[in-house]
C-alpha cells in the first residue's frame, strides 16, 4: 500500500491467489521449434567456421575452440527465419572458461556476410565445464536491426569471449512464441501486439480463474485491454462478476485478429464496498494464447501525484542557455526555472552512452552492478525497476521512447504497463512530448497517479532540425567556417558543405526546437489541471562532444569515452509546484543515479528493503544537512571501454568542484597505435577543475603528475567495480538477461518435445 493511492488490485501480481475454477486444455502438439542448430543427431551441423576457430561433431555435440570477434561460426545458407514468430532462444553448452557466448543476426535486407554483425547479444555463461542450458527471451532482443516482418538470413555465434576455451554445444533453438506458454496454464509476462507492448496476464485455453476481492469504496473501477497470440485462431474472453445479488457479465467479447489491443473500462460503483469473486474465462482454440492486459481494479487516489521523467537524448548541459550558453537555446526552460524549477549546476551520468545509462537511473545501480556494459546486455529480469516498484505501488505506468537503447531491446520495459517503442511512438520530439498516443495517454489516467517516462532521441545525431529552427541558426554560422568532410552520422543529407561551426549550431537549433515542444508539455499539463500535483524531471541520459576536444589531433564528437564533462554534465531540472514553490540552482555535484530515489521519497515509496546507490535530493533541495552534500563523492564509469574478463580502473571521480578521471581512450585506438594496458589506465589520470558556472572543465593550473592521486583515484574505481560486480552476481545469480532452466523445467520441455 502507499499513502498516496486508494486500494486497488493488480490481478497480474495476484495468481498465487487465484483459484482455478476451469482447468485449460492441454497444450496443441506442436513441436514448438521454429529453427535449430541440433547436433545431437549425428547429422550435418549446417555452420562453417570464419577465421581460424576450430570446429568438429561428436557425440552429438558440435565443440569449438579459439574463437574471437575475427574468428567465430556462421550458418553456410541464406535463411528465411520467421523473426515475428519467435519467443524464447534455447542454447544448451559446456565452456570450461570465458565470460559470455555471443548470438549474432543479420536481417534479410542486409547485406554484410564474414564479420560479426552490429546486432547481437551477449548470454553469460557459467565456465564451470557442467553442461547448462540458456533461455533469452528472444522476442525483444530480436527486435533490434529488424523491421517488422523481416526474417533473419544469418545467424552467427562467438562460442565464448575467451579464445582458449573448449565449447560443446548440443543445440541452438529457436521457439515459437506459443511454445513459451506450454510450461504454465497462466502466468504474467510481457506481450507486444501493433507494436506496442504490454504487461499481461496469459491464460489458454478454456480456463476460468476466480478471484475473492473487496471492491474499493472511493469511484472502483476495472481496467483491462485483451489480445491474442495467433491471427485468425479466435478466442472469447468472458469477466463475471458475483457478489450478493449474483452473477454479472461485465464483459463478453471474441477476438480473431492479433493485431491490436482492446481495451476497457468497467465501473465498478454498484459494487462498491462488496465482497465479490471476480472471474475471467478465455475459451477458445486450445493452441491460441488469451492476454489480459495489466487488469486491475483502482480507487480514486487519496492524495494526487503524478510523476513525468523526460530525456532528452545526447544533451549536454553547457549547451543549454539556461546553464549559460551565449546562444539562447532554452527560452522556455529559463523562464520556467526563473519561476518555480530547482535546476542542478553539476548533474553527472553514470556512462556515455544509453544502455548503461539508462539501465543505471532506472534502478539506481551503477552500469557495473546493473550487468550493462556493452550493447550487447539485457537487464535481468531480477533487477527492480523505478517502474517495477510505482507500479507495484498502485501507480499506473506508460513509456514513450525513440531510442531503442532505452527499451525491450535492453530489458528496460520492464514495469511498465504499456510500452510504445521507436517504431510506434513517432521520430518527432512533438511526437514523445505531446503526440496523439501521448495525449490520449494523459487524457485517460488523469484521475490516477501515474509514471509517465519520456524519451526524445533530439538532438542526437545527425543533427537535422526541423524549420525554422534549421535556417535561423544556419544563418549564423560564421562566414569563414572552413568545411569539413561529412560524415553520415552527425550531418543530414542536404548539408553539402559541413563545417565545425554548422554542427555545432545545427545541434543548438535542435535544442531549441526540443524546448519549444517542452514548452508545449507544460501547457498540456495545465490544460488537462495536471500541473500543480505533477513532479516533472527534465534530464538526459548523456551528453555530446562537439569537436572541442581531440585525441592525437582528431577531434571528438558523438558520445564516448573519455568521459569529459562534454559527455557526462547534463541537464538536471525539477518542478513540482506542490512542494517547491520558489526557485532554486543548486551548485553541490549530483548524479542521475539520485532520480530514483528522489522519486521515491516524494511518491512516499518506503525505500528501506531497496538496493539503491543514489541518494534522494529532496534533502538537498530543502537545505538540509550542507556537508553531507558538498563532500559527497560522484562517479561515472566507463563501462563501454571495459572488457568483462579484463576490466580496467576507467571513469571519473568527482569531488566538490575536481574530476579526476582515467581512460583507455585517451590514447587512439587503431590498428597502428595500440598502447600497453598501464599506459592506456595509470598514466592518463588527470585532474581537472570545473568551471563553477557549468561551464566545462580545464586542467588546473597547478597540475603536476601525482602518483598518489592516481592510485588513490584507481583504487577507488577497482573497489567499487568489484563491489558491484558482486552485488551483480548475487541480485542476478550472474543470468545477464538471460536464465538457467532448472533441471524440472528442463524435464517438462522434453516432455513437450521443445529439447531432448
Amino acid at each position: 500500500p502507499n499513502p498516496r493511492n486508494g486500494p486497488g488490485y493488480r490481478l497480474d501480481e495476484m495468481l498465487d491467489r487465484a483459484i482455478l475454477v476451469e482447468p485449460p486444455e492441454p497444450p496443441a502438439d506442436e513441436s514448438g521449434i521454429v529453427f535449430a542448430l541440433d547436433f545431437t543427431n549425428g547429422t550435418g551441423h549446417g555452420l562453417r567456421p570464419i577465421g581460424n576457430i576450430a570446429l568438429e561433431q561428436s557425440n552429438g555435440r558440435l565443440v569449438t575452440s579459439g574463437g574471437s570477434e575475427t574468428s567465430f561460426l556462421a550458418t553456410r545458407n541464406d535463411l528465411a527465419i520467421p523473426s515475428d514468430e519467435i519467443g524464447d532462444i534455447v542454447i544448451r553448452a559446456r565452456v570450461d572458461r570465458g565470460n559470455f557466448l555471443r548470438l549474432g543476426w543479420i536481417g534479410a535486407r542486409r547485406t554484410e556476410r564474414d564479420a560479426f554483425p552490429r546486432y547481437k547479444l551477449d548470454v553469460r555463461i557459467n565456465a564451470d565445464n557442467a553442461f547448462h542450458t540458456y533461455v533469452v527471451n528472444g522476442r525483444n532482443v530480436l527486435q533490434r536491426g529488424l523491421r517488422t516482418g523481416e526474417p533473419i538470413a544469418q545467424l552467427l555465434l562467438l562460442p565464448s569471449d575467451d579464445p582458449d576455451a573448449r565449447v560443446e554445444i548440443e543445440f541452438v533453438r529457436l521457439l515459437s512464441r506459443a511454445a513459451r506458454f506450454a510450461l504454465a496454464p497462466h502466468g504474467a509476462e510481457y506481450e507486444q501486439l501493433g507494436g506496442e507492448q504490454r504487461r499481461v496476464l496469459y491464460m489458454r485455453p478454456d480456463q476460468t480463474l476466480e478471484y475473492a476481492l473487496e471492491i474499493p469504496r472511493d469511484e472502483p473501477r476495472l481496467d483491462l485491454g485483451i489480445g491474442i497470440l495467433l491471427d485468425g485462431r479466435a478466442l472469447a474472453f468472458t469477466v463475471e462478476l458475483t457478489a450478493a445479488g449474483g452473477p454479472t457479465i461485465l464483459l463478453d467479447q471474441t477476438i480473431a485478429t492479433a493485431e491490436t489491443w482492446s481495451d476497457h473500462r468497467i465501473d465498478l460503483s454498484p459494487w462498491a464496498g462488496q465482497s465479490v469473486k471476480l472471474r475471467l474465462r478465455v475459451s477458445g482454440d486450445a493452441g491460441n494464447v488469451g492476454f489480459w492486459s495489466a487488469p486491475r481494479i483502482s480507487s480514486k487516489p487519496v492524495r494526487p501525484l503524478n510523476v513525468v521523467v523526460m530525456v532528452e537524448d545526447a544533451q549536454r548541459a553547457d549547451y543549454l542557455s539556461v546553464y549559460g550558453h551565449p546562444t539562447r537555446t532554452t527560452p522556455f526552460k529559463e523562464e520556467l526555472m526563473a519561476e518555480r524549477g530547482i535546476l542542478f549546476q553539476q548533474a553527472l551520468s553514470q556512462a556515455t552512452k544509453t544502455r548503461p545509462s539508462v539501465a543505471s537511473y532506472m534502478t539506481s545501480l551503477y552500469p557495473t552492478a546493473t550487468g550493462l556494459w556493452h550493447f550487447t546486455d539485457v537487464l535481468s529480469e531480477r533487477h527492480l525497476t523505478l517502474a517495477e516498484i510505482l507500479r507495484s505501488q498502485g501507480y499506473e505506468t506508460a513509456a514513450f521512447i525513440q531510442n531503442g537503447n532505452a527499451g525491450p531491446f535492453a530489458g528496460l520495459h520492464q514495469g511498465f504497463d504499456r510500452f510504445f517503442g521507436e517504431f510506434i511512438t513517432g521520430p518527432r520530439t512533438a511526437d514523445v512530448f505531446g503526440g496523439p498516443r501521448v495525449v490520449s495517454w494523459l487524457e485517460e489516467h488523469k484521475d490516477r497517479n501515474f509514471f509517465l517516462y519520456l524519451h526524445a532521441i533530439d538532438p542526437h545525431a545527425p543533427y537535422d532540425p526541423e524549420e525554422p529552427f534549421r535556417s535561423q541558426y544556419l544563418a549564423r554560422v560564421r562566414a569563414d567556417a572552413r568545411p569539413i568532410t561529412a560524415h553520415p552520422v552527425y550531418d543530414p543529407p542536404w548539408l553539402d558543405s559541413p563545417s565545425i561551426d554548422s554542427r555545432r549550431r545545427l545541434y543548438e537549433a535542435e535544442i531549441e526546437a526540443n524546448d519549444a515542444q517542452v514548452r508545449n508539455f507544460f501547457a498540456l499539463l495545465e490544460r488537462t489541471g495536471l500541473a500543480e500535483n505533477t513532479l516533472v524531471i527534465m534530464t538526459s541520459d548523456h551528453g555530446e562532444f562537439m569537436g572541442e576536444r581531440s585525441v592525437f589531433g582528431n577531434r571528438l564528437w558523438d558520445h564516448r569515452p573519455p568521459g569529459y564533462m562534454a559527455t557526462t554534465h547534463v541537464p538536471f531540472m525539477v518542478v513540482y509546484p506542490e512542494r517547491f514553490r520558489e526557485p532554486k540552482r543548486i551548485t553541490a555535484p549530483v548524479q542521475l543515479l539520485d532520480l530514483m530515489p528522489t522519486i521515491l521519497e516524494v511518491a512516499e515509496v518506503d525505500t528501506e528493503p531497496l538496493l539503491l546507490q543514489g541518494d534522494s535530493l529532496v534533502p538537498l533541495i530543502e537545505g538540509q544537512n550542507p556537508e553531507f552534500w558538498r563532500d559527497r563523492l560522484a562517479i561515472s564509469e566507463e563501462p563501454t571501454a571495459m572488457e568483462k574478463g579484463d576490466p580496467c580502473n576507467c571513469g571519473s571521480v568527482y569531488f566538490r568542484d575536481w574530476h579526476v578521471i582515467s581512460s583507455r581512450h585517451f590514447f587512439p585506438r587503431s590498428r597502428t597505435y595500440q598502447p600497453a594496458p598501464h599506459l592506456q589506465t595509470f598514466a592518463a589520470t588527470f585532474a581537472l577543475k570545473v568551471a563553477p558556472d557549468a561551464r566545462g572543465e580545464e586542467l588546473s593550473p597547478t597540475f603536476v603528475p601525482d602518483l598518489l592521486l592516481r592510485w588513490r583515484h584507481g583504487d577507488t574505481l577497482r573497489r567499487l567495480r568489484e563491489a558491484n560486480m558482486a552485488t551483480f552476481a548475487t541480485v542476478t545469480a550472474n543470468d545477464q538477461g538471460a536464465r538457467v532452466i532448472d533441471p524440472d523445467t528442463l524435464d517438462r520441455l522434453r516432455g513437450l518435445g521443445y529439447v531432448n
